[in-house]
C-alpha cells in the first residue's frame, strides 16, 4: 500500500479504501471497473522456500504459495499453581485454517517473495481466474499454487503489467507445459539434440 500501489497510480487505477471482512486485502479502481487483490507470503517449509513438485519440475523453477483463507483467534490457558490456590490466565494468538477460496472472491495474487530473494519489495503478480482449481470441486481454488522463480507469461514482478492482464480478459493456468518443461521431457529433448548433433558431426 505504501510502495507497491502508489507506483502505478499513472496508469488510471487508484486505491479505495474499504472496510469489513473480505477475501482481499486492497482494491483499486479505474473508471467502473475493480480489481481485488489477495496479498500472501511465499511458503516456507522448515525454513527454507518450498519447491513445487520438484521430482517433476527443474528444481529452482516453481515455488510454492498456499492459498487458503485462516483467520487469527485467541486462546485462553488457566492454569494453578500448585499448592496454593491462584489460578493464572494465559492468553496467545493462534491461527487456524479455514475454508478455502472460491473463483471470483479476488481478482489479483500477490505472491511475496521475501522467503527466496530476501527482498521485502519481490513481488509476483498474476490473475486469480488463471489459478489452479481444485480437482474435486473446479469453483474452489487449490490451496497450494506453483509460483515462477522468474517472470514469466502468467506470473509479472510487476503489479501494472499484470493488472493490464485482468483488463485483457484472457484464459490462461498459472502452470503450462509449454512454459514448465517436465524433466523427463526436457532429458529427451536433449537426448535428441545429442544425437542429431553427433550425427551432423559424423557426416
Amino acid at each position: 500500500m505504501n510502495e507497491v500501489i502508489p507506483a502505478i497510480a499513472g496508469s488510471g487505477w487508484q486505491p479505495v479504501d474499504f472496510s469489513g471482512n473480505h477475501p482481499y486485502d486492497a482494491l483499486l479502481k479505474k473508471g467502473d471497473l475493480a480489481a481485488r487483490i489477495q496479498v500472501k507470503l511465499q511458503r516456507l517449509e522448515e525454513g527454507v522456500p518450498k519447491l513445487y513438485y520438484p521430482k517433476h519440475y527443474e528444481r529452482g523453477t516453481l515455488f510454492v504459495v498456499e492459498v487458503q483463507k485462516t483467520r487469527t483467534g485467541e486462546k485462553t490457558t488457566k492454569t494453578t499453581t500448585p499448592g496454593t490456590e491462584t489460578t493464572t490466565t494465559t492468553t496467545e494468538s493462534v491461527t487456524v485454517s479455514t475454508r478455502p477460496y472460491s473463483f471470483g472472491d479476488f481478482d489479483i495474487l500477490a505472491v511475496n517473495m521475501h522467503p527466496s530473494s530476501g527482498n521485502w519489495r519481490s513481488f509476483r503478480y498474476t490473475v486469480a481466474s488463471w489459478l489452479l482449481p481444485r480437482a474435486a470441486n473446479t469453483s474452489l481454488i487449490e490451496i497450494f499454487q506453483p509460483v515462477a522463480a522468474t517472470p514469466n507469461d502468467v506470473w509479472t514482478d510487476d503489479l501494472g503489467t499484470c493488472l493490464i492482464w485482468f483488463e485483457s480478459a484472457k484464459r490462461l493456468r498459472v502452470l503450462t507445459e509449454s512454459l514448465h518443461i517436465r524433466k523427463g521431457r526436457q532429458m529427451a529433448t536433449k537426448r535428441r539434440v545429442a544425437t542429431v548433433s553427433v550425427g551432423i558431426l559424423s557426416s
